[in-house]
């Protein structure tokens, strides 16, 4: 095994083993260190703005708050050294001294180390093992990932005061209530305030939640409202998602439990990371964390692709916004 191919089997594992941890030792709050993360410092993004996707937005956010780094701004090292004004010569990155000479351009901090994030690879078999063509019904796609190395900006000379003067605070203008209202109104679904607790029905296509006076405050309110817009992304005529299109007597538990990991973490990346919510997250939902740790430990891909499926939920309900607001994130 390579030493790439180490680290990519490595940060696959940590990834899991981090979420079953977190699981089991605070069954009722798990999620919430990285969505008050998320809230304060914004989604994990790379030194050109592109944000994070997938479990390296749990990835990222676990080394943020494990390290305790002071921002989400992230890159691999050809990255920092493009950002902080380096000149490549062949295939070296120089620091440009004024009138000197240029020296090899440093990113990192000695003793600094790198994060390993993984990018997902669709590998399509369409030969056997000696070169022959294999008939349709032998050929088969599946995903592989490959490690690559990140660094905070925290761990890189001059690399918070760049990320500071590049991107800023994230902010909006609007108080998160004000932009949680207007953002709920942008996607144009039917959210109603009647009897019977939070829920999505698809047959109705429609959210309801309790009024807002019975929730302890207007943030869990909104917070619940996004919750379950997670799982309106999921509709016939939108994402077209399983967990969501299955009828509920063919729905299994796990299957509940898959759609309801996807809503929870839409929650965080829409919620904290676009609109400055502090997501609770959902204690109902603890009866779920018997099966959702039962498979991770079966299938460490089953949280890479929950999170996959929540970032293209949370994209759908941004690109459903005004321009004004969609730009905020």
């Amino acid at each position: 095994m390579t030493k790439k191919q180490d680290h990519t089997t490595e940060a696959l594992e940590h990834l899991t083993e981090m979420v079953i941890e977190a699981i089991e030792n605070n069954p009722g709050q798990w999620t919430k260190p990285w969505a008050d993360t998320v809230a304060t410092s914004g989604m994990p993004t790379n030194t050109e703005g592109k944000g994070y996707t997938g479990g390296n937005v749990i990835l990222a956010l676990s080394a943020q708050i494990d390290h305790e780094y002071s921002t989400g701004i992230w890159g691999t090292y050809n990255q920092w050294a493009k950002a902080l004004g380096g000149t490549k010569v062949g295939k070296r990155w120089m620091a440009d001294n004024g009138d000197d000479e240029p020296t090899p351009l440093t990113v990192a901090r000695k003793g600094e180390k790198a994060t390993w994030l993984l990018r997902p690879q669709i590998v399509k078999v369409t030969k056997d093992a000696k070169g022959n063509d294999l008939p349709e019904d032998k050929r088969r796609t599946f995903t592989t990932f490959r490690g690559f190395p990140v660094f905070n900006a925290s761990q890189v000379e001059g690399g918070e005061e760049w990320a500071l003067a590049t991107y800023g605070p994230k902010a909006n203008g609007l108080e998160p209530v004000a932009a949680a209202e207007q953002f709920i109104q942008g996607t144009g679904a039917r959210v109603l305030n009647g009897p019977g607790g939070a829920f999505y029905t698809p047959s109705g296509d429609y959210i309801n939640v309790p009024r807002l006076e019975q929730y302890q405050d207007t943030i869990a309110y909104y917070s619940t409202v996004v919750h379950e817009l997670g799982h309106w992304t999921g509709h016939t005529k939108r994402l077209n998602r399983p967990g969501i299109t299955t009828p509920a007597a063919e729905r299994t538990r796990a299957a509940y439990g898959f759609e309801e990991l996807i809503a929870e973490l839409t929650s965080i990346y829409v919620g904290a990371g676009h609109l400055g919510l502090v997501i609770e997250p959902r204690t109902e939902n603890a009866q779920y964390l018997a099966s959702w740790i039962r498979t991770l430990k079966e299938d460490p891909k089953v949280l890479w692709k929950a999170a996959s499926a929540a970032a293209k939920a949370a994209a759908y309900l941004v690109e459903l916004q005004p321009a004004a607001l969609a730009e905020v994130a």
